[in-house]
């Protein structure tokens, strides 16, 4: 990157340099999306881990279990968790009924905070949609059709948001035009 800014700056090429700069800037702007989203990808393992440590499961155990959990519940968006959470539950419950319901009131707790606070947000910075839509387009889908309408909730509202803003009218302002304008009517321009 130094070696191209140093060929922009030498060459006296500052248009080029400006699109370097812009297209750092948005290489830097997909860095901090991923980043993020790498980050909420791994809380369902940890949380998991942390849950099945507390419940003093053996390790051979709880390692698979949580990543058995975390895996699926990344996958299958919105749902994943509670489907994830089925394996855990099912062997704790085997083991101790007690321990079976403190480990599905930990996916749900889980579940809820991660489908109102933390799936809008990653949604709508990796998919450049806005939280409203993104969790709208969810509850519409999940209300339709089920378990698959939330599956395809966000994929859906991303294709139609993308359809709708590359098919409508733009318009572009030409300063020059305005200028000119301005001037045969004795405005001052700015």
């Amino acid at each position: 990157a130094e070696d191209a800014a140093d060929i922009c700056v030498n060459l006296n090429n500052f248009d080029a340099l400006v699109a370097a700069i812009r297209e750092g800037r948005q290489v830097f702007e997909n860095l901090k999306k991923i980043v993020a989203y790498c980050m909420i990808t791994c809380c369902p393992q940890l949380l998991a881990f942390l849950a099945f440590a507390i419940l003093r499961m053996p390790l051979p155990f709880s390692v698979p279990l949580a990543l058995w959990v975390g895996i699926m519940s990344q996958f299958i968006p919105v749902v994943g968790t509670y489907i994830a959470g089925a394996l855990p539950i099912l062997i704790t419950l085997i083991d101790s009924p007690r321990t079976g319901v403190f480990v599905l009131l930990v996916v749900v707790a889980y579940q809820q905070v991660e489908n109102y606070l933390f799936a809008p947000k990653v949604t709508a910075q990796t998919m450049e949609i806005h939280v409203a839509v993104a969790y709208g387009s969810v509850l519409v889908g999940s209300a339709l059709l089920g378990v698959v309408g939330a599956l395809l909730a966000l994929p859906f509202a991303a294709t139609m948001q993308a359809f709708i803003s590359g098919y409508r009218q733009h318009f572009e302002v030409e300063e020059d035009a305005l200028n000119e304008s301005a001037t045969r009517r004795g405005r001052r321009t700015t």
